[in-house]
C-alpha cells in the first residue's frame, strides 16, 4: 500500500484545504487517480484560477519528477582536442592567410 497522503501533498504544492476536500469528494486520494487527471477534468472542478493552476502544475509533478544532473553539460571546451585536426586547422589558417596577402598585392 502506497505511503501517499493527499492532504500532505496538496498543501505541500500550496493548494488549500478547501480544493483538498474537493479533491477528496471526487475521491482523488491516491497518486495513480491524480496522474491520470486530464486538464479538461481538472478545470471542472470548480476552483479558483489560482488552485486550478496549481493543481495542474502539482500533478505535472507527479508524472514528470524534476531532473538532476550531475554531470555538466558537454561544451567544446571540454571535449578532448584531437591533435591531427589541430594541424590541419593550422595549416588551413596558414594557407588561407596566404591567398589573402597574395590576392590583396594585386587589387587597386
Amino acid at each position: 500500500m502506497s505511503d501517499f497522503k493527499v492532504a500532505e501533498w496538496a498543501s505541500s504544492n500550496g493548494l488549500t484545504a478547501k480544493t483538498c476536500s474537493i479533491l477528496e469528494k471526487e475521491e482523488l486520494v491516491t497518486e495513480d487517480a491524480l496522474e491520470v487527471l486530464t486538464l479538461d477534468q481538472i478545470d471542472s472542478l470548480s476552483l479558483t484560477l489560482g488552485q486550478t493552476n496549481l493543481l495542474k502544475k502539482a500533478v505535472r509533478g507527479l508524472y514528470a519528477p524534476p531532473v538532476k544532473m550531475d554531470n555538466p553539460p558537454v561544451t567544446t571546451k571540454s571535449l578532448p582536442q584531437d591533435e591531427e585536426v589541430t594541424k590541419l586547422m593550422a595549416t588551413l589558417k596558414d594557407y588561407v592567410c596566404q591567398f589573402f596577402l597574395t590576392t590583396c598585392r594585386w587589387l587597386p
